[in-house]
């Protein structure tokens, strides 16, 4: 990046550290610290105009990057991909077995999910090889989703390295279960419902990890708390599996809250919800600090702790893990996924 403009008396007489002020909150950045590829000045950088009231600065260059005002376009790596042909035959599996009910007996349903599960198992294998040689991500967008303001949320797929592992895992592990609960369920008259539940989680597991942004990742984190909450109180004639399924949906939520602060806090400090783009602003924020709570704190572990919650409460940790040991309720199927998610 070219140095900061102005003259050496300009620069001399640079304040040394400069806030970023809106309503309630405030993002302070210390002189001399790296600096986000946005507008600037001397010893701080501002954002761009957002929600909050952040005074904006006009900058120009071929150095200033403004990722806000810029059209993404999905990377053209070398493994050309179609990602969305993965997802669907969870859903649609699911909603084939819970519309069927008990309309074409229990048969239908379980061929129907199980083959669709380990059809999307062969597929992500597919999808995971090429990147054992490298690779670069891809980005297949979906459809225009949310657009408020200067706000854009578009509903993308995105498949880079972690993801295509975490494909292999949930399809894989999945289709076992499903195939595992033929035998398991084969008494229980309400088979279409289950599996069903079964292809909806997964499917909702497939959503979070191909998110590209952190509201269309919470829709995926939010659909695993729905199945989750489904698949423990499958049993609903049983009041304790109706106790089980609320407390994990209850304590869940306070997790969720945590992950929805975290969210928002994200939109406020780099004004994306995008993935890509906050990991590739997040090394502008070193060192800055944000008022919380009465208190100033380092942004980015401020930022980090309020989506760790959200994982705490998912994956059962330090004191939101109570809902776990009472989650036995659901069938031992239902356990092996949840373990396994």
């Amino acid at each position: 990046m070219s140095d900061v403009p102005g003259t050496p008396e300009a620069r001399s007489s640079a304040t040394p550290a400069a806030r970023i002020e809106g309503p309630s909150d405030e993002v302070e950045h210390p002189a001399g610290s790296a600096r986000l590829p946005g507008s600037r000045r001397d010893g701080y950088t501002r954002l761009p105009t957002g929600p909050v009231g952040i005074e904006p600065v006009v900058a120009t260059g071929p150095d200033i990057d403004a990722p806000d005002d810029t059209e993404w376009e999905p990377s053209t790596g070398s493994m050309p991909v179609d990602d969305t042909r993965l997802a669907p035959w969870a859903l649609l599996a699911a909603i084939v077995a819970g519309f069927s009910n008990k309309t074409f007996g229990a048969v239908l349903p379980k061929i129907v999910t199980t083959g669709a599960l380990f059809v999307s198992a062969v597929l992500s294998w597919t999808v995971f090889i090429p990147y054992l040689s490298g690779g670069e991500a891809t980005v297949t967008p979906v459809l225009d989703w949310i657009h408020s303001g200067d706000m854009r949320i578009d509903w993308a797929l995105r498949v880079d390295a972690l993801t295509a592992v975490m494909l292999v895992v949930i399809t894989s592990v999945s289709a076992l279960v499903h195939l595992y609960s033929w035998g398991y369920m084969d008494e229980d008259p309400d088979q279409p419902r289950f599996f069903a539940y079964l292809s909806l989680f997964t499917f909702a597991m497939l959503m979070l990890v191909t998110a590209d942004n952190l509201v269309q990742m919470f829709f995926g984190w939010e659909g695993v708390g729905l199945a989750s909450y489904l698949l423990i109180g499958f049993w609903f004639r049983k009041p304790s599996a109706n106790a089980a399924a609320i407390k994990a949906f209850v304590v869940n939520r306070v997790g969720d809250l945590g992950f929805m602060l975290g969210i928002f806090g994200t939109y406020l400090v780099f004004h994306t919800i995008s993935i890509p783009e906050i990991l590739r602003l997040a090394p502008g924020m070193a060192g800055s600090t944000i008022g919380f709570v009465g208190y100033r704190i380092d942004t980015m572990t401020l930022l980090c702790l309020l989506l760790f919650v959200g994982a705490m409460g998912k994956s059962a940790q330090l004191g939101l893990h109570t809902w776990l040991p009472d989650a036995m309720e659901g069938t031992t199927p239902v356990s092996a996924l949840i373990h396994a998610a």
